[in-house]
C-alpha cells in the first residue's frame, strides 16, 4: 500500500451533498405520496439531461452553468456530466421501484457516507486502494452511512432488522464507490446501497 495524495477539500460541496440528500429523503417520506415520486424525479432528471445536452451543443451555456455552480462543481466536471445529473438519474430508478425503505437507505448512505469518506480520506487517509480513495475513507463511508441509514429507518421504517439492513446498504455503497471506475459513483452507489439493503432484508425477514 502507498500513501494517498491529499485531495483539496470542498466544504460547500460536501454540505450541499448532505443537505440535498436529506431534503430528498424528507420529501419522499413526508411530502410526496409514493406514486408521485417517479413523475417528480423523472421531470427533474429530464430537465437536468436537457441542460447537459445544451452544455455540449453550446459552449457559452456550459460556461454559464459552470459559473453558476462554481462552488459545488469539480474541475473534472467541466467536460463531463455533472454528478448531480447522475444522482437524480439513480433516484429515477429507485422511484420506479417504489420501495420507500430502500430509498431511505440509499439517500442516507450516499448523502452522509460520501462526504464522511472525503473528509476522513483527506485528513487521515494513508492506505490507497483505488485511485485517490483510501481504506480509511471507505471505512468512514460504511460506518457513517450505516449509522445515518439506521437512524432514518428507525424514524420512518422501524423494525428488528434496522441495523442489519442499514449496514448491508452502507457496505454495498462503500464498495461500489471505491470501484466504480469510469462510471460515476453518484449513479452506481445509491443503486448499490439499495440493492445491498434489499439483499439483507430478504435474508433476515
Amino acid at each position: 500500500m502507498t500513501e494517498a495524495p491529499v485531495r483539496p477539500a470542498n466544504t460547500i460541496r460536501s454540505l450541499y451533498h448532505v443537505s440535498s440528500s436529506m431534503l430528498c429523503l424528507v420529501v419522499a417520506e413526508e411530502v410526496l405520496p409514493v406514486w408521485a415520486l417517479l413523475p417528480a424525479c423523472t421531470t427533474f432528471a429530464g430537465t437536468l439531461w436537457t441542460v447537459e445536452i445544451w452544455r455540449r451543443l453550446a459552449p457559452e451555456i456550459n460556461t454559464t452553468v459552470l459559473q453558476r455552480l462554481s462552488l459545488i462543481v469539480h474541475p473534472s466536471e467541466r467536460t463531463r456530466v455533472l454528478s448531480g445529473t447522475w444522482y437524480i438519474s439513480a433516484l429515477v430508478v429507485l422511484a420506479a421501484i417504489g420501495d420507500l425503505e430502500l430509498i431511505a437507505v440509499a439517500l442516507a448512505v450516499v448523502g452522509l457516507g460520501d462526504p464522511a469518506a472525503g473528509l476522513v480520506g483527506r485528513r487521515w487517509g494513508r492506505l490507497r486502494i483505488a485511485g485517490q480513495r483510501t481504506v480509511e475513507g471507505a471505512l468512514a463511508y460504511a460506518m457513517v452511512g450505516a449509522l445515518g441509514a439506521a437512524l432514518c429507518l428507525q424514524q420512518w421504517h422501524p423494525g428488528s432488522a434496522v441495523w442489519a439492513i442499514a449496514l448491508g446498504g452502507a457496505v454495498a455503497g462503500s464498495l461500489t464507490e471505491l470501484f466504480s471506475g469510469r462510471v460515476d459513483d453518484n449513479l452506481t452507489a445509491p443503486l448499490a446501497a439499495a440493492a445491498g439493503a434489499a439483499a439483507i432484508r430478504w435474508q433476515v425477514l
